[in-house]
């Protein structure tokens, strides 16, 4: 899942069709202008590892419960729940 699969997939939870625009990461950091944010982001990105369950599956013939969707999806609504962010 790309950062775009995501941000095109809570835009249709939302009910909302998706609408952003991707900048250079230099014109990314002048427009955000927070270092603080500029720095977090860069970690987040730098570190966004990619898994797979295949071997899991294989050998132990795992099933995950959620789909990663889902498990987005499970963690938004609880925080729209708590009111730790808003639609």
């Amino acid at each position: 899942m790309t950062l775009r699969g995501y941000a095109d997939a809570m835009y249709a939870w939302f009910g909302k069709e998706a609408n952003y625009d991707f900048l250079p990461w230099k014109e990314w950091c002048e427009y955000t202008g927070t270092q603080s944010f500029i720095n977090s982001t860069y970690s987040h990105v730098a570190h966004s590892d990619n898994y797979s369950t295949e071997k899991g599956r294989r050998l132990i013939a795992y099933q995950p419960r959620y789909t990663i969707l889902q498990a987005v999806e499970e963690a938004v609504r609880s925080m729209l729940e708590r009111k730790v962010i808003t639609a």
